[in-house]
């Protein structure tokens, strides 16, 4: 996930102001989603996990699904590209389907909690 970071500062879900407000309650949403579960979450909860008011998630979201399904887009487009880029060179259909499966665990062997979300 790339995000631009400020130096120096604190925040809940990663230790860093993220200053991409979305991207930061996308985090703070895959983190709450994977402790508490989707139905036992609040808004608020994820607000409080990104370090903001529980009112600028609206901002950004109309909803908890909204933010679910952005979670879901957004790394599922990220997978898209980096397993787009690393097939590109490979010829074998077998072999490209080998490095999707590769890949996919890679990512979420990387993030326990995005694998959590995935599950919902």
């Amino acid at each position: 996930m790339k995000t631009s970071v400020k130096q120096g500062q604190n925040s809940k879900s990663n230790g860093v102001v993220v200053s991409d407000k979305r991207a930061a309650i996308l985090r703070a949403a895959i983190k709450v989603f994977a402790q508490k579960g989707y139905f036992s979450s609040k808004v608020a909860d994820i607000a409080g996990e990104a370090g903001i008011a529980d009112g600028t998630v609206y901002l950004y979201f109309k909803s908890k699904e909204e933010i679910l399904h952005s979670v879901f887009d957004r790394a599922m487009e990220e997978f898209i590209a980096e397993g787009k880029r690393e097939i590109a060179a490979i010829e074998s259909a077998e072999n490209r389907l080998r490095k999707i499966a590769e890949l996919h665990l890679k990512r979420l062997g990387a993030d326990r909690d995005l694998a959590i979300v995935f599950q919902v």
